[in-house]
Parts: C-alpha cells; structure tokens; sequence
C-alpha cells in the first residue's frame, strides 16, 4: 500500500506483520466448486461402501444407495451443526476475548457424542464379525483409525458443503424463485 508522506513523495507501507498486503480475495470459480463437490461425493461413497463392507453387506444395490444417503445427510448434518456454531460464535458481540460460551459447549458435547457414538458402532461391527469382545488396545487402534478417517474426510464434506451454500445463495437470489420466497417468508412470520 502506498501513503504519501509529509513531502509529497509516496511510501510503501507494510502491514503489522511485516509483509505486504495481497490483492482482494477472489471468489471460488464454478468449475472449482464442481470438482470439489464431485470428489466430495465420491469420496463419501467411499466412506458408504466402506461402511456397508464393515456391517456385513456387500456394496451394491438398494441397501447401497440407503447407506450412501444417510452418509451424505449425517456428514451435511454435521457441516451444518458445525456452520451454526461458527456463526452463533462469530454473532456473539458481548463476548471477551478467550470466553468459552455455554453454546460452544453444548456444540462440543454433540460433536463428541457423535465421534463416540461413531467409534463404539465400528467396534460393534467387528466384535459381531468376530465373536468376541476386543481388548482395549484393539479399541483403542479402532479409535485411531476412525480419527484418521474422520479427518481425512472433512475436506470432502467441506468440499460438498461450500458448492451447496452457493447453490443456495444462487436459488435466493435468483429472480423466478422471488415471489416464493417472499411467500415463504409471510407465512414464517
């Protein structure tokens, strides 16, 4: 950024940090939405197929399709729990810095009872397949690796999520859906 100084001549000034300012954000072109939306799908068809192996059944036909529909509505579910707590968390004005808000502890715990509701469902699976309760150890290896894969596919989720939120910034604004929204909107109210 260039400030011109008391004798006229401009100066290039930095920011706190030291470097210089970088151009405006540029918004995510729509090829790059699709990509991530279709990698994102596919790799939580992945996770579907993966899950329907783990519970005894073998990837393909109706059953397929119900396992892949209810990953993709939990994996949205919890994309959509996590966006609430982040606006709820970036909505909040009277908070201090450092302040831990009742809120965010309600969104941790469900986030926690999920993860381990996930990882005790895995161990069911594979206590069932062998017939056997597992030792602790083996729990704890399942843990690690429902982690991993946990956090391996949250850039699908994201990946599935942000083209959806601008496929519904698009549907808002889009002139011939106006007059329902506006109809939705009387009626909410």
């Amino acid at each position: 950024m260039h400030v011109p100084n008391p004798q006229g001549q401009s100066v290039e000034v930095a920011n706190s940090a030291g470097a210089r300012q970088e151009e405006a954000c540029q918004p995510t072109s729509r090829g790059q939405l699709w990509m991530r939306f279709l990698l994102g799908t596919g790799w939580l068809a992945m996770i579907a197929a993966g899950l329907m192996a783990l519970s005894g059944y073998p990837p393909s036909g109706w059953p397929f399709l119900a396992m892949y529909a209810a990953t993709v509505c939990g994996a949205l579910f919890i994309a959509g729990l996590a966006l609430a707590w982040l606006v709820s968390w970036a909505k909040n004005k009277r908070a201090r810095t450092g302040q831990f808000a009742v809120s965010s502890l309600f969104f941790l715990t469900t986030f926690a009872a999920m993860y381990f509701a996930g990882i005790r469902w895995v161990v069911g699976c594979i206590e069932a397949h062998v017939h056997q309760a597992l030792p602790w150890n083996a729990v704890a290896l399942v843990g690690l690796g429902y982690t991993l894969v946990v956090f391996v596919t949250l850039p699908a989720v994201v990946g599935i999520t942000e083209p959806l939120l601008w496929f519904g910034v698009w549907l808002v604004r889009w002139q011939p859906a106006r007059p329902f929204w506006k109809l939705l909107l009387r009626r909410w109210r």
